[in-house]
């Protein structure tokens, strides 16, 4: 009888440490995750990366070691200031983002790969978010970015409230009109996206995506309306 409890207390107790070896696993993986977003960049992904991404070595050293520019490195280091230190997490989110849209399509075809790689990236953004100075030069890049990764993740609450910090920090910022005037023109509402995209002209005038977008905002209106409607309409 003894042998038998000897046993299960042995069983239970190897149980219970494979149980906090695979936690400890998990907590390790998602530290390196958060930390570095996945696999370090590819070339291609590095060029595409924002011009302060590429003058920082902590996302990917070997393309920056070959494209750096000793030059530039001084300059987004002056302009960034205590942010620069930080700045490697908002570019792992950009890098992130930038991953969720290039998946192959049997992989793209699996939405929770691509809220997978949006959940990294808010991480970063708000990683950024909590140390970046009040004065940092990138905050509504920060805010539009963020919302976009809510929208995949299906969050619309939380991608409007990261719109209106966008519009708050620089109103002149036509890329977060434009990102949540294609929203709604893709969920139909369309006067709201009218209404949105006009908002963004009046602030940025000489922004061709605003100009674009109002037009197919307009065409697709007047196509809603049907062609009777549409003809009567100056």
């Amino acid at each position: 009888m003894d042998s038998i409890l000897l046993k299960k207390n042995t069983y239970l107790r190897c149980y219970q440490l494979a149980q906090l070896f695979l936690v400890y696993g998990l907590l390790l993986m998602s530290s390196a995750v958060q930390a570095g977003g996945g696999a370090e960049a590819s070339e291609e992904e590095y060029l595409m990366l924002p011009a302060y991404c590429r003058q920082q070595n902590l996302v990917a050293p070997l393309w920056w070691y070959k494209y750096r520019d000793i030059n530039l490195v001084p300059i987004w280091k002056n302009k960034l200031g205590d942010n620069y230190i930080h700045i490697h997490h908002h570019c792992w989110a950009h890098l992130s983002l930038m991953r969720s849209y290039q998946l192959p399509g049997i992989l793209q075809q699996r939405g929770q790969t691509r809220k997978f790689l949006a959940g990294i990236a808010l991480d970063d953004f708000q990683y950024m978010a909590h140390r970046a100075t009040p004065d940092w030069i990138f905050w509504s890049e920060l805010h539009t970015k963020a919302a976009e990764a809510h929208l995949i993740l299906q969050d619309e609450r939380h991608a409007f409230e990261s719109i209106q910090k966008s519009w708050a920090f620089d109103p002149t910022y036509w890329q977060a009109y434009t990102l949540w005037g294609q929203y709604l023109l893709s969920r139909g509402r369309l006067r709201e996206a009218l209404t949105t995209t006009q908002e963004g002209l009046k602030h940025s005038p000489n922004s061709r995506a605003l100009k674009g977008l109002q037009k197919d905002i307009q065409e697709a209106i007047h196509k809603q309306k049907g062609p009777q409607e549409s003809s009567n309409t100056p």
